[in-house]
């Protein structure tokens, strides 16, 4: 509510030099949030650490920050988080280094590709905090241990469907998915659980594979999405009716399956040539005899 004109004890007028109506309008839930942010910075900068461990600081920061969902919900988002770095390391001390504090892009990246980074109890343990005050600065960043569970966070969006599919794609790469590509095709191997037999219009069988048998079949969507599943958790950012930007879990989409089915050309997964069960000689004449993808 605009206050009116008011009168201080130096009988000098107060009142709002421009229009109060261009006060910026933001939700409750948008302030809750950038609050939030800025509680857990205070924090950082109060305890921020002498030297010897500051660099260590800022990554640690950086892994932090780039997984809140409110920052991962902005369009701006590597320029924001590279600002937030930037200022609580000249606020507690640490002088500028050329280049040192523009990460963001890269710890992004390299969650997206599942890598191992720091975030908030290394970033208690380089500041010398209590394990209480990482549990309160996760409660203000809006983190919970869901959205850091073990699988990777990818952000889906259907109109960024090409950043979406890179990323899967990467993930797979980095988790060893048991998916490969051959003749333009994605295929995976397992072992039948049962006998497999083929039998001509007489009920002759034709041929047949006895149970256990290790064989090559064609991964369709419906089974792709579950091997997304295993290493993927996809996320959308939506604002619930208070404003409030979370990410919300969602299923692996099947239009990410479908899609990754139909880049082939673009496939970077490895090629299946063929599957042996005995040891072989390789070309160059060595033995294979080691279980696993040669």
């Amino acid at each position: 509510t605009p206050l009116r004109p008011m009168t201080c004890s130096s009988r000098e007028t107060l009142a709002w030099e421009a229009n109060p109506g261009d006060i910026p309008n933001i939700a409750p839930a948008e302030i809750e949030c950038r609050m939030g942010v800025f509680a857990a910075l205070t924090v950082v900068t109060q305890f921020f650490p002498p030297k010897g461990v500051r660099h260590d600081t800022v990554l640690a920061l950086y892994g932090t920050l780039c997984r809140v969902p409110w920052i991962i919900a902005q369009p701006d988002r590597v320029a924001l988080v590279d600002r937030l770095v930037t200022m609580a390391a000249r606020t507690g001390g640490r002088p500028a280094r050329p280049g040192d504090e523009h990460k963001a892009a890269e710890t992004f990246k390299k969650l997206e590709d599942g890598e191992q980074i720091w975030g908030v109890p290394k970033l208690c343990e380089l500041i010398g905090v209590p394990e209480d005050v990482a549990g309160k600065m996760r409660e203000w960043l809006g983190l919970s241990a869901g959205v850091e569970d073990g699988r990777t966070q990818i952000v889906y969006s259907e109109i960024d469907d090409l950043r979406v599919l890179d990323e899967t794609q990467r993930v797979l790469l980095t988790a060893g998915a048991p998916i490969f590509q051959r003749a333009g095709q994605l295929e995976h191997v397992f072992r039948l659980e049962r006998e497999e037999k083929v039998v001509d219009q007489n009920g002759k069988v034709k041929w047949s594979r006895p149970a256990g048998s290790l064989v090559i079949k064609p991964v369709g969507a419906d089974r792709l999405r579950l091997y997304l599943s295993e290493s993927i958790q996809y996320v959308v950012p939506r604002k619930g009716d208070d404003g409030k930007a979370t990410l919300v879990r969602i299923r692996a989409p099947r239009s990410v399956a479908s899609d990754f089915i139909a880049m082939d050309d673009a496939w970077r997964l490895r090629v299946l040539r063929g599957i042996a069960e005995t040891p072989t000689l390789r070309e160059d004449g060595s033995l294979l005899v080691q279980e696993g993808y040669d």
